[in-house]
């Protein structure tokens, strides 16, 4: 469904064009912008599929180095900001300075992303995401809290589900290919982490993420 629907959309507006293939193009721009949204849509899903498969692969992600996630997670919250601003959205940290571990800088740095992306995108206007980072015994855990309409108690243990989207993250986020939270999951599996999600309906939803450090 997910490659179908964007393929059909440009197969149904280039139809248009050769009806219309005397139209000068500036009368055609419309029929092209689909096409364009289209094909942008089918471009992310397929990148999205491909960083699934690499994560997954025995033999990618192999050189490990030392990555100062305390930095990482504050230059990502620093990307974020302007999104944020945008929507009038509160961004709470509380992170710790110069935890280390010895990982998959790439990976961890993604994993970071998706899930502060995630935050901006469900989080309504007005509202507040909280990211907290600190050092327990032998991990290093990171939560995302966002404030908005929370996860249903029947869509918790699907979040992380490849595709999986709640009726409230389709009305919200009409680009989500639903499957941000699964390459999060594939990589936290790939670095030996762990990652949950907790929810109150109408509240808030946190994602929690510990990392061996």
């Amino acid at each position: 469904h997910e490659l179908k629907t964007p393929l059909s959309i440009i197969t149904a507006n280039i139809g248009v064009l050769y009806a219309n293939k005397d139209e000068t193009v500036n009368s055609q721009i419309k029929w092209l912008e689909y096409i364009s949204n289209g094909a942008g849509r089918m471009t992310g899903l397929v990148q999205s599929m491909l960083t699934l498969s690499r994560i997954e692969t025995e033999n990618t992600f192999l050189a490990k180095a030392e990555i100062n996630i305390s930095n990482a997670l504050i230059d990502a919250v620093s990307s974020f900001e302007a999104a944020a601003d945008s929507k009038n959205i509160e961004i709470k940290k509380h992170v710790t300075k110069d935890i280390t571990v010895n990982s998959y800088p790439a990976l961890i740095e993604q994993i970071i992303h998706i899930l502060i992306d995630n935050a901006v995108s469900y989080t309504p206007s007005g509202g507040i995401i909280d990211i907290t980072l600190y050092r327990e015994k032998t991990e290093a855990v990171l939560s995302v809290q966002n404030s908005g309409s929370g996860i249903s108690e029947e869509d918790l243990p699907k979040v992380f589900d490849r595709f999986f989207r709640s009726d409230t993250s389709r009305k919200n986020n009409g680009d989500s290919y639903g499957l941000g939270l699964a390459i999060a999951k594939s990589g936290i599996d790939k670095i030996g982490g762990k990652i949950k999600v907790e929810s109150i309906k109408n509240e808030k939803t946190v994602f929690i993420v510990k990392i061996p450090v």
